[in-house]
């Protein structure tokens, strides 16, 4: 008994849909404000070491997510501001730029730092750096928040 060449083509493309079916990836969701986010507008986002994922809003504050819910940290709870720029995970300290300036979490223990609006958070050789719309400021070893001096005169 001889197969057509068009049944064994039918099989194929048969199988291969059926493949194709089973082989989609349902592992992707995303997560509204039902879910619990506190806002639709995420600007910046962060795994720390244990594994949590923070995200900063604009306007909800900041969220940290297990995995499956979400707890809420806004300027009631102690944050600078409730409109999260950017986040970086460090040495154990979560730094968080705020339109009203730093604000440090570490331990559950919450520092705040008035300063003018953050809009970055880098690190370089061993020190934090935060850009802002008047310049660059450095976390010193002290727990200060330093203006640098760019162009001295």
């Amino acid at each position: 008994m001889t197969i057509s060449f068009r049944a064994y083509l039918f099989f194929l493309i048969l199988v291969n849909i059926t493949f194709t079916a089973f082989c989609q990836n349902n592992e992707l969701r995303s997560y509204t404000l039902e879910d619990g986010l506190p806002q639709s507008q995420v600007y910046a986002i962060v795994q720390d070491d244990i594994g949590y994922l923070w995200l900063g809003t604009q306007g909800g504050g900041l969220a940290r997510f297990d995995g499956e819910n979400f707890k809420i940290f806004d300027e009631s709870d102690g944050l600078e501001s409730n409109y999260v720029n950017d986040l970086f995970f460090a040495k154990d300290s979560l730094f968080i730029a705020t339109r009203r300036g730093l604000s440090i979490r570490n331990h559950a223990r919450l520092d705040n730092y008035s300063m003018p609006e953050i809009i970055t958070i880098f690190r370089y050789n061993g020190h934090n750096y935060f850009g802002t719309k008047t310049g660059i400021y450095r976390f010193s070893k002290n727990n200060e928040v330093v203006k640098l001096k760019i162009h001295p005169l």
